[in-house]
């Protein structure tokens, strides 16, 4: 019971909470960024792929002569197809998600080592002067991942959408998830 309190009151615990906090929610917005991205990819890339697949097609039957006064088809289909493809090289949403993806990882990554700290210190595994120096490296790591991720830059949507999920317990388990079997 003496440990119990010692652990809530303790700043360190309470700093690395912190630390847990800002890795959840960047966590959870890059992972909506990039969940984003892909989706404006497949909705850029696909009709893309569909349009000049319509375009060859026309194209081989303007050729045989069989659509002459349909000549317009393909120079307007190969004219949506390049915009489509121009906006899609241009804001490189494919890439923006893997990259996304990719920083999130490494949130999540923090997100187990203050939880594993936690454990630790409440389980009596390291002391107090251990757990502050694993808040230390927690806390260069967290930096490090922010400045790295800078350029990204999601959506205040993206970070709309993770608070909320996290209000809704998304980042939670339930006494059944964490007793399986019982």
């Amino acid at each position: 019971e003496d440990r119990e309190v010692e652990l809530s009151e303790t700043s360190t615990v309470n700093e690395i909470r912190k630390l847990r906090v800002n890795a959840v929610y960047s966590k959870k917005t890059h992972f909506n960024a990039a969940s984003r991205k892909k989706k404006y990819h497949h909705r850029l890339t696909l009709p893309t792929v569909i349009i000049n697949v319509i375009t060859g097609t026309t194209l081989f039957a303007l050729m045989s002569k069989e659509m002459n006064d349909k000549i317009w088809i393909p120079a307007i289909l190969a004219f949506i197809s390049a915009i489509l493809s121009g906006v899609s090289e241009y804001f490189k949403f494919g890439k923006g998600s893997e990259q996304h993806e990719q920083v999130a990882t490494r949130f999540l990554q923090i997100i187990r080592k203050c939880d594993a700290s936690i454990a630790k210190f409440k389980d009596d595994l390291i002391d107090l002067k251990i757990l502050s120096t694993q808040y230390d490296e927690l806390a260069i790591e967290l930096d490090e991942i922010n400045a790295s991720a800078a350029p990204l830059q999601p959506s205040d949507s993206d970070y709309q959408k993770s608070r909320l999920g996290v209000n809704d317990g998304e980042e939670t388990y339930t006494e059944a998830e964490l007793r399986p079997g019982e």
